[in-house]
């Protein structure tokens, strides 16, 4: 099956695909990880947000969150539907991702706050741990970087 990726600010998406992307997030941050917390966030609508959305047949598969902070581009809510997973779509949306980043802002360094559980996925890329871990929400994290 064919994956397109699409890259927004959430003012561009139509209803159905703003909620189609915090469906996807909920169900995964959520209610699969039973971590009570509004998904729906304020830096969403920033004008420096640009979400990435993997679909297939105009159905969302997966997605992530860039926003640029000073002289730091944050990275996040990189999330694949279940039905998706082990199927490498989460390596695309990385690799995306990552080539948007360095299209739009070459040079910046990556940061991004991953669950201890996907810290090698993360390293795969080229991100290194930056920090201890921490508690968020009843998940440990880590705080990771990708040095350009």
């Amino acid at each position: 099956m064919k994956t397109y990726f699409a890259v927004s600010h959430l003012g561009h998406l139509s209803a159905r695909e703003v909620h189609d992307l915090y469906k996807l997030r909920t169900d995964i941050f959520v209610v699969e990880q039973k971590c009570p917390y509004g998904e729906i966030e304020d830096r969403d609508l920033d004008p420096a947000t640009l979400h990435i959305r993997a679909l297939e047949n105009q159905r969302l598969v997966g997605c992530a969150r860039v926003y640029k902070d000073g002289d730091t581009v944050h990275l996040g809510r990189v999330a694949v539907a279940a039905d998706h997973r082990g199927t490498g779509i989460g390596e695309r949306i990385m690799d995306e991702t990552l080539a948007l980043i360095e299209g739009q802002y070459p040079g910046t360094t990556v940061q991004l706050d991953a669950q201890v559980a996907s810290q090698g996925f993360y390293e795969k890329f080229g991100f290194t741990v930056a920090g201890d871990e921490y508690d968020w929400d009843g998940i440990t994290h880590v705080p990771m970087t990708l040095a350009k």
